[in-house]
């Protein structure tokens, strides 16, 4: 039985990766409590969804990354299009867009259009998030649901000698789609398995800079 939660952590960073399923040669990294939009998710596991990741050449803003996710989801937008949805001025966008052009993250298109590098795309990264918590279930299954803002899977590990999954535990997971693990000192034994679901926001850009340490 763990006394602390951040005594569970040390183990965790090294053996989460494998028990969620990320596979070695795909692990990009591991970090411990991430500030992502404001909130902090105990550990971030990111991993290529193919042969590599996406590529920032620098540090974007958020408003930049805003700009990023809109163009991600619309797949087709003109400049015009770009400030009416986020209600910027023309001066903001233009600035937004050229750093992301600097970047590399988008090209404009003689017609006006802004299309979305395919080496930038967040979908060649897949965020893990979890919550570590002793016990306290419900808690724990409220912050893992709100990572889904940025991560495709979500995980609450708990300490397998406190907590004993009950139905009523179980289908609130399920329901969450969220993940649940139950640790024992260096072992972690699957409950819940996490449903993948593409995410696609401002924050999820801003882990994936984390993430990568741009």
């Amino acid at each position: 039985m763990f006394g602390l939660e951040q005594d569970m952590l040390p183990v965790l960073r090294r053996t989460l990766p494998k028990a969620v399923g990320v596979s070695r040669h795909r692990l990009v990294s591991v970090l411990s409590e991430p500030f992502i939009g404001g909130i902090i998710p105990d550990i971030l596991i990111g991993e290529t969804s193919r042969e590599e990741a996406p590529t920032l050449q620098r540090r974007i803003t958020f408003l930049q990354a805003s700009v990023l996710a809109l163009v991600e989801r619309c797949s087709r937008l003109d400049e015009e299009e770009v400030l009416r949805h986020l209600h910027i001025t023309p001066q903001a966008a233009k600035r937004a867009l050229d750093g992301l052009e600097r970047a590399g993250a988008i090209r404009r298109e003689s017609s006006g259009e802004v299309r979305l590098r395919r080496a930038a795309a967040s979908s060649h990264l897949v965020i893990t998030a979890v919550e570590v918590k002793l016990e306290r279930w419900r808690e724990a299954l409220a912050q893992a649901t709100s990572y889904r803002r940025f991560a495709d899977r979500a995980f609450v590990v708990l300490d397998g000698n406190r907590v004993r999954p009950s139905a009523e535990l179980r289908m609130a997971f399920a329901a969450a789609s969220v993940g649940l693990l139950l640790q024992y000192r260096t072992i972690l034994k699957p409950v819940i398995k996490a449903r993948r679901v593409r995410a696609s926001s401002p924050d999820r850009f801003d882990a994936i800079q984390k993430l990568l340490d741009v």
